[in-house]
């Protein structure tokens, strides 16, 4: 499905996705409709796990910067249930939700 390029407003981030992992959720999310109950719009690109590369950052953000590498903790808001998760091309979050990546990790790790 095509969707819009997505921007990052306020304390929000957008995120080049460099790795996703599949997890009992998006199979969960694939296979049985109880947890569409969940999810909070559709159609909506599922990936629960995701890691990348910081792409822009909305004028509020104050502890990540463009060309940092994070995970998204999924907790706050979850990819693939509240936003759209780490399938796609491109995400955007919450600064909160960031977790740095340290150096030297290889992104598919973390």
């Amino acid at each position: 499905m095509e969707k819009p390029e997505p921007v990052a407003t306020g304390n929000r981030v957008k995120i080049a996705v460099r790795a996703a992992g599949l997890c009992h959720i998006d199979v969960g999310a694939l296979e049985d409709e109880k947890f569409l109950a969940n999810i909070a719009h559709l159609p909506i690109t599922i990936g629960h796990e995701v890691a990348g590369e910081i792409e822009q950052i909305g004028p509020d953000v104050k502890k990540f910067k463009v060309c940092d590498f994070v995970a998204i903790w999924p907790m706050l808001e979850p990819p693939g249930f509240a936003i759209d998760g780490g399938f796609g091309e491109k995400i955007v979050t919450s600064e909160d939700a960031l977790v740095p990546v340290p150096e030297g990790m290889p992104i598919e790790r973390a």
